[in-house]
């Protein structure tokens, strides 16, 4: 199970991100920002104030708002979900 185990802030809503798999890389996040849900991080320092969850499964801004750490795996990594989640079935 991939765990965030770190991210650091970078400019126009980008976020470099640790995983658990030793995986590093950055999270492009300004298109989220342009969804109605995620406005409100439009702001650098709203988006800045972000926490891991303790088990590191979850990267939230409060209770409202959260991304998983698979989600942010994938945008990191390019990879799709059958990828990382091999029992996942794809339709033809």
């Amino acid at each position: 199970m991939i765990r965030i185990m770190k991210a650091i802030v970078l400019e126009e809503h980008k976020l470099e991100i640790s995983f658990s798999d030793g995986t590093n890389g950055v999270a492009d996040l300004s298109g989220l920002i342009q969804s109605e849900l995620f406005a409100r991080l439009s702001d650098e320092e709203s988006f800045a104030r972000f926490s891991i969850s303790q088990n590191g499964r979850v990267l939230s801004w409060d209770e409202a708002l959260e991304l998983c750490a698979d989600s942010l795996y994938l945008k990191v990594t390019g990879k799709r979900p059958q990828d990382i989640l091999p029992g996942l079935k794809t339709r033809v």
